[in-house]
């Protein structure tokens, strides 16, 4: 990959985990040559600098040798790589031994997802009024001027709480994973618009052989095509309108090297069949989760999110910056469906799709339902995310 934007990477992986390392300890592996930082908690607990190899406590683990968090608490986990080649390869170590690898999974990671809640925001500015300050609610003065940029004499600064609309303020971070979204963002559901990236030679997905066996979050580097608009009302649960490319032409074949003493055979035009080169389908905009609390409530519910491939396809999604699938293999094979629990307040959900398809009957299909853990014990049914979900981000 010499020469191409994956020549050289800086990857950071991070997580919320309910520990920590096991007597302190901990390591990465091939530290020796490759500039690693970790953190735990607000802590940098490791650092692996392989030009700085006399700086105090290079490649060594400083973490807290004991890590209590009960009652639900997690704590920071992140590690950074940084000037990774293609073929390296990265871990954590829970101890000295690289065989001791910092099991992360599901039961004892948090990640939170952002949020983009419905709300009534507020906002604070300065009145200078003639009104007493403990006078009742006035009109709010308009934006400075000349004319009123200062108290006149003898009157009283007071400040007022002005409600702004939600489509104007959004929504305000006040905690950790909270969205820099604003409602000002989000669209009328019923439609859902994807990018469509027709195959193409040219780019770096087909011409580099392993990038071709697997769905890539980002193509806008790979030298794609022109991307095309395609509108459906299924939202995530259902094909995508258009037609499927034709196949691509295959190569001319190389006729065999003749036998002595007989003439060449005639060259053969082409091979009985051409191959049909994958597409890109690229989706972007939020996801509301259906919810029985409140407007304004910030209830959590618990929902398992059903990702299914059809056909000859593959599919990554992300809630927010966080993977619920990565399209590891293209097409798949292995792993056609995955189940994933998320626990979300309501609100509106930025969401990403990215599907890669050599399918021959349809452009594109798309199958993600939510279910209810608490009724899927009773035989619950599924709930496509249809359009009726779907928002597309403006």
């Amino acid at each position: 990959m010499a020469g191409t934007p994956l020549e050289k990477v800086c990857m950071r992986c991070w997580t919320y985990i309910n520990r920590g390392y096991r007597s302190g300890n901990m390591q990465s592996l091939n530290s020796r040559s490759l500039d690693i930082t970790g953190y735990l908690g607000s802590q940098k607990v490791f650092v692996a600098d392989p030009v700085s190899h006399g700086a105090p406590y290079n490649k060594q683990s400083v973490a807290p040798n004991t890590t209590s968090l009960a009652g639900g608490y997690h704590q920071l986990l992140a590690m950074e790589w940084r000037a990774l080649g293609p073929s390296a390869t990265v871990g954590i170590v829970d101890g000295f031994a690289n065989s001791e690898l910092l099991m992360v999974d599901m039961k004892n990671t948090l990640l939170p997802f952002p949020v983009v809640a419905q709300r009534e925001p507020s906002a604070v500015r300065f009145n200078y009024s003639a009104a007493a300050a403990d006078a009742g609610a006035q009109p709010p003065s308009p934006s400075p001027s000349p004319l009123n940029a200062a108290p006149a004499a003898g009157r009283r600064r007071r400040r007022e709480l002005l409600q702004l609309p939600v489509a104007a303020a959004g929504y305000r971070a006040q905690a950790l994973g909270a969205s820099a979204y604003s409602m000002s963002q989000v669209s009328t559901p019923g439609v859902l618009v994807a990018q469509v990236y027709q195959p193409t030679a040219a780019a770096l997905y087909e011409s580099t052989p392993y990038l071709g066996t697997l769905v890539l979050n980002s193509i806008a580097w790979a030298n794609a095509s022109a991307p095309e608009d395609r509108a459906s009302a299924w939202g995530l649960a259902g094909a995508l309108p258009g037609a499927v490319p034709a196949p691509a032409p295959p190569p001319p074949r190389r006729p065999p090297p003749p036998l002595k003493g007989r003439p060449p055979p005639p060259l053969a035009a082409t091979a009985p069949s051409g191959g049909l080169r994958a597409r890109y389908v690229r989706a972007q905009g939020f996801l509301r989760l259906p919810s029985d609390a409140t407007p304004g409530s910030r209830a959590m519910r618990v929902w398992n999110v059903r990702v299914r491939c059809r056909g000859e396809q593959a599919l990554a999604i992300s809630l927010g910056d966080v993977t619920l699938r990565n399209g590891v293999e293209f097409p798949c094979v292995s792993l056609n469906e995955t189940l994933t629990e998320v626990v979300l307040p309501p609100g509106f959900v930025p969401t990403a799709v990215m599907l890669r398809s050599r399918d021959a009957g349809v452009l594109a299909e798309l199958d993600v339902a939510l279910l209810d853990p608490a009724a899927a014990a009773d035989g619950g049914e599924e709930t496509a995310v249809g359009g009726s979900m779907w928002y597309q981000a403006v």
